[in-house]
Formats: structure tokens, sequence, C-alpha cells
């Protein structure tokens, strides 16, 4: 979604976003102390596809908007394929980390606690971020060059992130948005910076896997 940078555009960009991220990192944060058992009354299934519901619906609320990213790892990835641009990859970014930032804030408020900050647990958890960022992006990506049909997007794409999470989580992590894991207080580049090398190698699977190049 490529669009010219002018000001009531970057003001819609970023609040679509923030508010986006928002709720993805309200939803995230209160699905992982479920998980951790820091709240009671929630089954580990739930995770994976509350996360996923709530970009699905993210998705038919602010996708015509901008996207809906609601993650940096995601943002790179397009930026990279060249489908926003500088000053929009910018505005994403500001946005998702301060919408992460207010999520768990609005966690605080509901329970009266944060999230616990990720911990690196063993190496498959690099490979886990890795591979369910790769998932996500893969499905991103497909709908971003218009191969779902219309109307399907955010169904592929909460139903990828869902699974990108049931993968990932196995090996003790399970965040797959640097912003997320940032604001928790993640300091390992598991949790920072895998998610983003994932999302690249799935930016480079789909040129390769572009019809239109051959």
């Amino acid at each position: 979604m490529r669009m010219k940078s002018e000001p009531l555009t970057l003001t819609r960009w970023f609040v679509a976003e923030l508010i986006g991220t928002m709720f993805l990192s309200a939803v995230a944060g209160t699905a992982m102390m479920a998980h951790l058992g820091l709240v009671s009354g929630y089954s580990p299934l739930y995770v994976p596809f509350a996360v996923g519901a709530v970009v699905l619906v993210m998705f038919y609320v602010i996708g015509h908007i901008s996207g809906c990213h609601l993650n940096p790892a995601v943002s790179v990835a397009m930026f990279v394929m060249r489908k926003i641009t500088f000053p929009q990859f910018m505005t994403y970014l500001v946005a998702q980390f301060l919408g992460a930032w207010l999520g768990i804030r609005l966690i605080v408020g509901l329970v009266g606690i944060p999230p616990s900050a990720p911990e690196f647990v063993s190496s498959s958890v690099s490979l886990g971020e890795f591979m369910g960022a790769f998932i996500l992006v893969l499905a991103i990506a497909a709908v971003v060059q218009g191969r779902v049909k219309d109307g399907l997007g955010g169904i592929v794409i909460g139903v990828a992130l869902a699974v990108g999470l049931t993968l990932a989580m196995v090996t003790g992590g399970g965040y797959l948005n640097p912003a997320i894991a940032a604001t928790l207080g993640a300091q390992d580049l598991a949790y920072l910076l895998m998610p983003i090398l994932g999302g690249l190698a799935a930016a480079a699977a789909t040129t390769l896997f572009d019809d239109r190049k051959i």
C-alpha cells in the first residue's frame, strides 16, 4: 500500500497502527500471562487463536488504511519489498512501539500487574521466533501481492499468526513481535532480531515464488 506521504495520510497511518498494535499487545500480553499461569481460566490453545483473532479483526478495521502490519518485523519486510515508502515505514515503527507500550499499560489497568519480560530459554527459541515470523510474513506478502481472494486476507493472516505462535510457543518463546517484546523488557536477540530476520527470509521467498518474474 503505497500512498503520498501527506500529513493527513501519515496521521491516518499512525493512528491505525497505534490502535491496532495496542489491542494486539493487550491481547497477546494477557494471553501469555494466562499461558504462564499468572491469570486463570484459559487453556494453552487460547493463546495463538486469541492473538490471531485480534489481528483478523484489526485487518478488517484498519487494513484498508495501513495494511495492518502491527509488527516491526512485518514493516521491515514490506519496506524491503518496496511495498511501503520510507516515511510510511518510520511512521509505522513509531506507532507500533507506542501502541505496544499502551497495550501493556492497558493490561496493568485490567489486572494490576504487567506481563513478565520474556526470558531466553535455549537456541530453539531463536528458531521458533524466526519460523513463526517467517510464516506470518509469508502470508501477509501473499495478501499484499493479490494471491488471496478479496475479503479473505484477514482470515489468512490471522490463521498464519496462530500457526506461527503455536510453532514458536513450544520452544518457550512465542512473541514474534519486536515491539511487544521490547516493551516487556526483552533483551535477548531471539525476541528482538530473529522475527525481523524471519520476515526478511519470507520476503526473499516471496520474491522467488512470484510468477510474474518468470
